[in-house]
Order: C-alpha cells, then sequence, then structure tokens
C-alpha cells in the first residue's frame, strides 16, 4: 500500500453563503467545522430551536460570533410580523430575506411581496428552490434508485418550477436574487438563460452535488440525505459545465448535522458534506483530475461570495492540510 502524501495548499479564506442547522445546540460546532475548513464568514440560513421550530430572531446570534452573517425571515404565516425586528437588532451591514421552504411552502404571492420589500430595502432574497407541496413527500430523487427502493420520489418540478417563477418575479421587480442550491441540468439552463436577458440573479451549488450522484443513496446511506436530493450524473455534469461557465456562483455548505443519523433513512436528517471537507473534496476529485482550476475554486468559495454579499475584501490566508488521494 503506497503511503498517502500530506498535500498543503493556500487558499484566500472562504465565504459560505448558506448553512442550516437541523439543531441550533450544534452552531458552535458548526463554525468550528468552518473555520476548520478555512471559511472567515458564514452565513446562517436556518436553525431549528429544542422544540423544533425555526428561529426567528437571529440578531443576538450575530454579535455574539465573529464572522457570523445572520439571514432575517421577514413572514411569519404569510404575514410580514417581523419587519419591525429590522429596527431593534443588530444585522450588519449584509440584509438577506431568507424564507426557509423546506418547512412551508413559499406561495407566489408571499415570494411576489418578500421579493417587494427586498427590493424597497436593499436586501438580497435567497430562494431556496423547493415547494413543499410538489414535492409531496419525496424522499429521493425520482429515477431508478427511487424505484428500485419503493420510497416516494422527489421530482425535479419540486426544484425547477421555484426557479422558473422566481426568476420572473425577479426580472418583473428588479431586486437582488440568489438561489441557494441548484441540482438539476434544467435549473442551470434557466437561470443561465435568466443571466443573458439581464436578470440579477446568482445561485449556489453544494459539493456534493458537484461530486455524487443518487446511485450512492442505493442502500439507503444516511450520509447522502441531501436535500435538494442527489440527483443523476446528466445533472452532475450540468453543474460542472455551470461553474465552468459562470452561471452558477458559489459553493455554499447547506444543512449541517452534528451526527448522522441511525436508523430508517426515511427518518434520516437532511445532511451535507462537512464544511471542512469542502475544500479538500473538491481538490481531490475535481482539482487534480484538471476538471476545474484552482482559481476556479476560490472563485466559488471566496470571491463571489465577497462580491454577492458587498463583504470588504480580505487578505487573510488560510493553509489546508489533508492527505492526497
Amino acid at each position: 500500500m503506497t503511503k498517502k502524501e500530506i498535500v498543503k495548499i493556500e487558499t484566500p479564506t472562504f465565504v459560505d453563503m448558506g448553512f442550516i442547522l437541523n439543531c441550533l445546540g450544534d452552531l458552535e460546532l458548526a463554525l468550528t467545522k468552518l473555520r476548520n475548513g478555512g471559511f472567515e464568514n458564514f452565513t446562517l440560513l436556518a436553525g431549528k430551536e429544542s422544540d423544533g421550530t425555526l428561529f426567528k430572531h437571529p440578531g443576538h446570534l450575530c454579535e455574539k460570533h465573529p464572522g457570523l452573517i445572520c439571514s432575517f425571515s421577514p413572514m411569519v404565516n404569510n404575514k410580514f410580523e417581523n419587519l419591525d425586528l429590522l429596527y431593534s437588532q443588530e444585522l450588519g451591514d449584509t440584509l438577506i430575506f431568507y424564507q426557509h421552504s423546506p418547512t412551508e411552502s413559499l406561495y407566489i404571492h408571499s415570494a411576489y411581496q418578500i421579493m417587494l420589500k427586498a427590493f424597497d430595502y436593499n436586501a438580497l432574497f435567497i430562494s431556496f428552490p423547493h415547494n413543499l407541496k410538489l414535492a409531496a413527500e419525496g424522499i429521493l430523487h425520482q429515477g431508478h434508485i427511487s424505484f428500485k427502493s419503493g420510497l416516494p420520489a422527489l421530482s425535479y418540478i419540486s426544484e425547477e418550477a421555484v426557479v422558473a417563477r422566481d426568476l420572473e418575479l425577479c426580472r418583473s421587480i428588479g431586486n437582488k436574487l440568489h438561489f441557494h442550491q441548484i441540482s438539476s441540468k434544467r435549473s442551470v439552463e434557466l437561470i443561465k438563460r435568466a443571466k443573458q436577458e439581464g436578470v440579477s440573479v446568482t445561485c449556489g451549488v453544494s459539493a456534493g452535488h458537484l461530486l455524487y450522484t443518487d446511485k450512492l443513496v442505493d442502500g439507503f446511506n444516511n450520509e447522502y440525505r441531501y436535500l435538494p436530493p442527489l440527483r443523476e450524473e446528466e445533472d452532475r455534469q450540468a453543474l460542472i459545465e455551470g461553474v465552468k461557465d459562470q452561471t452558477i456562483d458559489v459553493i455554499s455548505s447547506g444543512f449541517f448535522t452534528s451526527k448522522i443519523t441511525t436508523g430508517p433513512f426515511i427518518q434520516a436528517e437532511f445532511t451535507a458534506l462537512p464544511p471542512d471537507k469542502i475544500f479538500p473534496f473538491i481538490y481531490n476529485n475535481l482539482v487534480t483530475k484538471n476538471i476545474l482550476t484552482l482559481d476556479q475554486v476560490n472563485q466559488l468559495l471566496a470571491t463571489n461570495p465577497r462580491k454577492i454579499l458587498n463583504l470588504p475584501a480580505s487578505h487573510k490566508k488560510f493553509v489546508h492540510e489533508f492527505s492526497e488521494v
């Protein structure tokens, strides 16, 4: 057996444009993992309180944790009940509106109202392209693996319908729109065309969607229960091409869990590649194979997120040390 060599790569410090906590109590661990992965700034999109409800008062978290950027959920039960909090909390210079669609469908009239408010407040609206009703309690990507497993399937339409809808709303309103993570070939095509037509849109992808397909879910491995779900090889290749032609702007970490759930796949928490594994896995599997360049990866993880979030330039560097695969 050949000895694995330790690789040392220096990069700019990274910015995560979106992590989601399955449990708000995991925040400290998540931030440690992010910092160990070279991240200097990190955007918290959503987190569950101990009673299972989503947190809605992020200001105090930003004050306690340097580098943490908190999003703001302007709507509660489809009403703007939270906007007065904008005047009572320190949310930093970057204002982000976000509604957690995996737990409550964001209907078109609500999405329209939020984007209008985002335009008024000069806020960035981050859309999680997932429609709970269209998902129809699907668990796996709708394909051969879901058919074989007998579990409810999650079709493309639950993502792509939201992408198409929000692009048209953004085109009409003129607000700043960012899609948290996309996973399908069609989503890449829709966003690419919208960018060419001058729509103010950016989008992200998870590291896992650039690396894996739904074949890894065969056998119900809870480590790969992603949302959006892992899709087919054709989609993975389209995402990589979307990175290369700059349709896709950032890599964001997504769901964070402190421990992979044991037990039935259907009951497992959503998860993603741990933040401290993102760069090593991308480097070993995409950069060393000349699929992406190191410069492209730095654009995805450092340069582009700073531009989108209007963060000041950082001259800090981080040295990644990991085993060569």
